[in-house]
């Protein structure tokens, strides 16, 4: 009870009575109910794509570093 006030909460200084409202009913309509299905499933594959992206990034820019490193006569 008192995680859920205290969520209550913040979601009322975030939205306004009627904007509430509106989420609940978009929550039960069918679009809604996807949406908590999908979510947390996409989230997972975007963070995923992220990390291997910035992967792959963070080895470019070390392969750079390191080549320009020993052009200055400095080997990693």
């Amino acid at each position: 009870k008192e995680i859920g006030d205290g969520m209550a909460q913040i979601y009322v200084t975030e939205f306004s009575e009627q904007e509430l409202k509106d989420l609940v009913v978009f929550y039960k309509s069918p679009l809604g109910q996807k949406l908590l299905a999908s979510e947390p499933r996409a989230i997972q594959a975007s963070m995923a794509y992220m990390n291997q992206w910035a992967q792959g990034f963070a080895e470019v820019i070390n392969g750079q570093f390191r080549a320009e490193m020993r052009k200055r006569g400095k080997e990693i």
